[in-house]
């Protein structure tokens, strides 16, 4: 026995010998692989960064020669693309801590790409940890540095802002930024990102409680999806389309939909998805009396809380539940706990969200009295009504009234005219946005109206462009910013359009989308259950009364009564 321990002893030195030298001996040889590693000149250096990035021992001795080099030769350009080789390199480690210092170093310099790329990856990861405000603010910074105008880094940003903006209640303004995303990604048949457009444009629409326009496009994903089998995008439509049945109070559909997307998303590990799917079944569980299926789904979504540290702000109504079902029980410990619980999501949102600052105080800390109060005035506007009505009935005569009814009864007639004619002319030729459109030979160029014939065409050329991508259906657009948009001024433009259009600016817009709202109404049936409000939001228009008026004053027809006769033909 001790003889088997000091023969093992001596074994055990003899190999801790060979070791030792063998680390001398790596040692070595690593240290005249760093010296000729610092013999190499930039482009070597780069190459050898790129070929190795799966080696991160080795590619980080070469990102090291290459910003020791930059540092002797006091390169700041080289200094920062170092420090990105780094950051590309311990992307999984450490890489983040060196963003900032590229930002620092490179701020004011004027180059190309930083530090607008430091600031894309820090908003991307802001964005990721919940820090949305953050977020915005860097990649507001991008796009004031994309002074070269790149599209992709454009599209990119403005998707991001878009839905930041979604969470922080903007919701109009998130669905012209995905509708200008889904438009662009449609002509560059790509697939992908017309699919993350039109899942934005969904939901910002359901957040609008905009539910025709929301089950429109989350259809129209969940077709294009199916086509292909994609089975991702299958589960986020189905979720989005849930949602939006859930706030219709079509709570079995709902589930249905729900259910079959929850599993999948979870494949995906998307906390703050499936998050928004518990809340989505124990909210409609709940309204179903089944109680214990909701609780199981609203404390899935409360662990979710714990584990990321945020929820959408929308999922806050799945914590009042919890608090009244506990209330209701007069377990006191556990309303104690979900208040405590909604209290540090209030705090978050509150530090996240400004916008939301405002809202929470005003949609959970008054809402009776908000309610009462419009009640009040709904009371006050329907005995103004009704006394309105008394007024004219009091004072209108019997002939009077079956005047009006002959005259109602001749209107009836030409406004069916109007529309067998209407009908009649999309029949022979489509009505579209490019009707309107000036051949390049029509213009007189003898009568001058002070603007240079070559700018003119230009224009005009630039003016076909709009009408056909159908640019017009844009809520926020102006003179100016389609001047700026075709570069020239509005000046410029409205004389163009006054003259070869025969029309104001104004009227010129608003003529192109009524013919985009009557073309799409007699070719999609679909469109035709929309509200007007959502017809005249798709066709471009703020409000039902600006969409109601310019179709009136261009058809010389009520829109209702457009649609009702439609619908007959």
């Amino acid at each position: 026995m001790n003889l088997f321990v000091k023969k093992s002893t001596k074994i055990k030195s003899l190999f801790f010998t060979l070791f030792l030298l063998s680390l001398m001996g790596y040692a070595q040889v690593k240290h005249n692989k760093e010296d000729s590693i610092s013999e190499l000149d930039y482009k070597s250096l780069g190459k050898y960064i790129n070929l190795n990035m799966q080696n991160e021992e080795l590619s980080n001795i070469y990102a090291k020669a290459y910003l020791n080099k930059a540092k002797k030769e006091l390169d700041t350009l080289r200094i920062i693309k170092a420090l990105h080789w780094y950051h590309l390199i311990n992307i999984k480690t450490c890489g983040f801590d060196y963003v900032d210092t590229i930002i620092n170093l490179s701020k004011g310099k004027g180059y190309q790409n930083y530090p607008l790329i430091a600031y894309s990856y820090k908003g991307h990861v802001l964005y990721k940890k919940r820090n949305f405000i953050a977020s915005l603010d860097n990649y507001l910074e991008v796009q004031k540095l994309n002074t070269l105008n790149d599209d992709r880094i454009s599209l990119k940003v403005d998707f991001k802002i878009a839905l930041i903006k979604n969470r922080l209640g903007q919701h109009a303004e998130a669905i012209r930024i995905f509708k200008k995303s889904y438009t662009h990604y449609t002509l560059q048949h790509n697939y992908v990102n017309t699919q993350i457009a039109l899942f934005g444009i969904g939901d910002s629409f359901r957040l609008m409680k905009e539910m025709d326009s929301s089950m429109y496009y989350n259809s129209l994903g969940m077709q294009k999806a199916t086509l292909i089998d994609d089975e991702e995008n299958i589960s986020y439509f189905s979720l989005n389309m849930g949602a939006t049945l859930s706030d219709k109070r079509k709570l079995d559909r709902s589930n249905k939909l729900l259910l079959l997307s929850l599993p999948k998303i979870k494949e995906f590990k998307d906390k703050p998805n499936i998050a928004m799917c518990h809340f989505f079944l124990g909210r409609n569980y709940y309204n179903l009396n089944k109680t214990a299926l909701a609780l199981f789904h609203l404390k899935k979504m409360d662990s979710i809380f714990l584990e990321i540290n945020d929820l959408h702000p929308e999922l806050r109504q799945g914590y009042e539940i919890l608090i009244k079902h506990y209330a209701d029980k007069k377990e006191l410990k556990n309303q104690l706990l979900y208040v405590n619980r909604v209290l540090k999501l209030d705090s978050i949102l509150l530090k996240n969200y400004k916008y939301l600052s405002h809202k929470i105080s005003k949609e959970y800390d008054h809402p009776k009295i908000l309610n009462e109060k419009e009640k009040l005035i709904e009371q006050i506007k329907i005995k103004k009504n009704n006394y309105g009505n008394l007024l004219v009935l009091i004072t209108t005569s019997t002939i009077i009234l079956l005047i009006f009814i002959f005259r109602m009864k001749l209107q009836h007639k030409k406004d069916k005219e109007k529309v067998a004619r209407l009908l009649n002319s999309i029949e022979k030729q489509q009505i579209n946005p490019s009707k309107n459109i000036i051949n390049k030979n029509d213009y007189n160029s003898d009568e001058n109206i002070g603007i240079n014939d070559e700018v003119i065409k230009e224009i005009l050329s630039k003016l076909e462009l709009f009408e056909r991508n159908l640019e017009f259906i844009n809520f926020d657009l102006s003179a100016v910013s389609l001047a700026k948009e075709l570069e020239t001024n509005s000046t410029y433009l409205s004389k163009i359009i006054n003259h070869y259009k025969k029309q104001t600016f104004s009227t010129y817009v608003n003529s192109l989308r009524i013919d985009y709202a009557i073309e799409r109404l007699k070719n999609d049936i679909q469109f035709r259950n929309f509200t007007i409000k959502a017809i005249g939001n798709e066709s471009g228009f703020k409000s039902t009364e600006s969409f109601t008026s310019a179709f009136h004053k261009k058809t010389g027809l009520r829109i209702k009564y457009f649609l009702k006769e439609l619908n007959k033909s």
